[in-house]
């Protein structure tokens, strides 16, 4: 291998090494919400469980109004909006970094298929303040009967 090869490889390896340096540091800076459901099935009637997990470095407030959203597969993931919100729509339930929570409600009404949560969150947000999505998180997928 000539001099030029070694330096080539040299430099594609040193510039790979960086582009993982900063992804890593990118990920445990942004961190974000793992959203997980307590079952992979579901039918009409039955309570989901989620349990959201704050795994950034900031705090992650939820909608007053619609803390999650309901989406299902068709082709794409087709998100179920609801109507305006009929109060003020502030930050709620806000989560602090390594905070782990739960809540619960039951499906019902939801054609069958594949579903999964949708939740819009503001990072770094305090409670009590108007409510501007800064991000989107989903949790697994889950099958409706």
């Amino acid at each position: 291998m000539g001099k030029k090869s070694i330096f080539l490889v040299y430099g594609v390896a040193i510039l790979l090494l960086i582009a993982i340096i900063i992804g890593i540091v990118f990920i445990l800076k942004t961190g974000g919400l793992v959203v997980f459901t307590d079952k992979r099935e579901y039918n009409n009637g039955q309570t989901l469980i989620a349990h959201v997990q704050n795994t950034s470095t900031k705090d992650i407030c939820f909608s007053f109004c619609y803390p999650y959203y309901l989406e299902k597969k068709s082709k794409i993931w087709q998100t179920d909006k609801y109507g305006d919100c009929p109060a003020l729509d502030v930050n709620e339930n806000c989560m602090k970094s390594g905070q782990t929570k739960a809540f619960e409600f039951t499906l019902s009404g939801l054609e069958p298929g594949m579903h999964r949560l949708e939740i819009p969150v503001c990072v770094g947000c305090q409670q009590g303040n108007i409510f501007e999505a800064s991000g989107t998180f989903h949790s697994n997928d889950f099958i409706v009967n």
